[in-house]
Protein backbone atom coordinates (compact mmCIF):
# COMPACT_ATOMS: atom_id res chain seq x y z
CA UNK A 1 0.00 0.00 0.00
CA UNK A 2 1.66 3.17 -1.28
CA UNK A 3 0.48 6.68 -0.40
CA UNK A 4 -0.23 8.64 -3.60
CA UNK A 5 -1.91 11.82 -2.32
CA UNK A 6 -2.75 13.37 1.03
CA UNK A 7 -4.76 16.53 1.73
CA UNK A 8 -6.15 18.25 4.82
CA UNK A 9 -9.58 19.82 4.53
CA UNK A 10 -13.01 19.32 6.06
CA UNK A 11 -15.42 16.45 5.82
CA UNK A 12 -18.44 14.48 6.90
CA UNK A 13 -18.51 10.82 7.74
CA UNK A 14 -21.68 8.99 8.60
CA UNK A 15 -24.97 7.56 7.59
CA UNK A 16 -27.96 9.19 5.95
CA UNK A 17 -28.14 12.83 6.92
CA UNK A 18 -28.71 14.15 9.56
CA UNK A 19 -28.36 11.04 11.69
CA UNK A 20 -24.99 9.74 12.83
CA UNK A 21 -22.79 12.33 11.17
CA UNK A 22 -19.34 13.31 12.33
CA UNK A 23 -18.00 16.47 10.73
CA UNK A 24 -14.95 18.65 11.08
CA UNK A 25 -11.32 18.86 10.07
CA UNK A 26 -10.53 15.89 7.84
CA UNK A 27 -7.57 14.15 6.26
CA UNK A 28 -8.04 12.55 2.85
CA UNK A 29 -5.49 9.92 1.79
CA UNK A 30 -5.35 8.14 -1.55
CA UNK A 31 -3.34 4.92 -1.62
CA UNK A 32 -2.78 2.62 -4.57
CA UNK A 33 -5.49 0.27 -3.22
CA UNK A 34 -7.84 2.41 -1.09
CA UNK A 35 -9.06 5.80 0.06
CA UNK A 36 -8.86 6.70 3.75
CA UNK A 37 -10.94 9.53 5.23
CA UNK A 38 -10.03 10.51 8.80
CA UNK A 39 -12.26 12.80 10.83
CA UNK A 40 -11.18 12.71 14.44
CA UNK A 41 -11.82 10.36 16.18
CA UNK A 42 -13.14 8.28 13.25
CA UNK A 43 -11.48 6.71 10.23
CA UNK A 44 -13.13 5.10 7.20
CA UNK A 45 -11.28 3.05 4.60
CA UNK A 46 -12.81 2.22 1.22
CA UNK A 47 -11.01 -0.10 -1.17
CA UNK A 48 -10.81 1.29 -4.70
CA UNK A 49 -12.73 -1.64 -6.20
CA UNK A 50 -15.71 -0.81 -3.93
CA UNK A 51 -15.93 2.82 -5.11
CA UNK A 52 -18.73 3.31 -7.64
CA UNK A 53 -17.77 6.89 -8.49
CA UNK A 54 -16.91 10.30 -7.07
CA UNK A 55 -19.42 13.13 -7.26
CA UNK A 56 -18.44 16.76 -7.36
CA UNK A 57 -20.27 18.37 -4.48
CA UNK A 58 -21.13 21.73 -3.03
CA UNK A 59 -19.62 21.96 0.39
CA UNK A 60 -21.71 24.77 1.83
CA UNK A 61 -21.08 27.63 1.34
CA UNK A 62 -18.51 27.01 -1.40
CA UNK A 63 -18.15 24.51 -4.25
CA UNK A 64 -15.12 22.60 -3.09
CA UNK A 65 -16.32 19.15 -2.13
CA UNK A 66 -16.50 15.58 -3.31
CA UNK A 67 -18.74 12.72 -2.25
CA UNK A 68 -17.39 9.17 -2.35
CA UNK A 69 -20.17 6.87 -3.61
CA UNK A 70 -19.31 3.32 -2.62
CA UNK A 71 -20.70 -0.08 -1.67
CA UNK A 72 -18.33 -0.83 1.23
CA UNK A 73 -19.92 -1.77 4.57
CA UNK A 74 -20.30 0.99 7.15
CA UNK A 75 -20.74 4.73 6.76
CA UNK A 76 -22.42 5.45 3.44
CA UNK A 77 -22.04 9.23 3.40
CA UNK A 78 -18.39 10.17 2.90
CA UNK A 79 -17.70 13.76 1.91
CA UNK A 80 -14.48 15.71 1.75
CA UNK A 81 -13.82 19.33 0.86
CA UNK A 82 -10.70 21.35 0.21
CA UNK A 83 -9.65 24.38 -1.79
CA UNK A 84 -7.78 22.13 -4.25
CA UNK A 85 -10.79 20.10 -5.41
CA UNK A 86 -9.84 20.24 -9.10
CA UNK A 87 -6.34 18.93 -8.31
CA UNK A 88 -7.88 16.16 -6.19
CA UNK A 89 -10.30 15.19 -8.97
CA UNK A 90 -7.47 15.09 -11.54
CA UNK A 91 -5.44 12.78 -9.30
CA UNK A 92 -8.43 10.51 -8.67
CA UNK A 93 -9.15 10.28 -12.43
CA UNK A 94 -5.50 9.51 -13.21
CA UNK A 95 -5.72 6.63 -10.74
CA UNK A 96 -8.74 5.07 -12.45
CA UNK A 97 -11.56 6.34 -10.26
CA UNK A 98 -14.66 7.37 -12.20
CA UNK A 99 -15.82 10.95 -11.66
CA UNK A 100 -19.52 11.73 -12.12
CA UNK A 101 -19.76 14.88 -14.26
Amino acid sequence: MKLIFKKVGWGYLGYTWPFGWQGGIAIFELYDDKIVLKIFPFKKEVTLNKIDHIEKGNFIPIRTGIKIVHHEKGADNLQFGCFARDELIDILEKNGIRISK
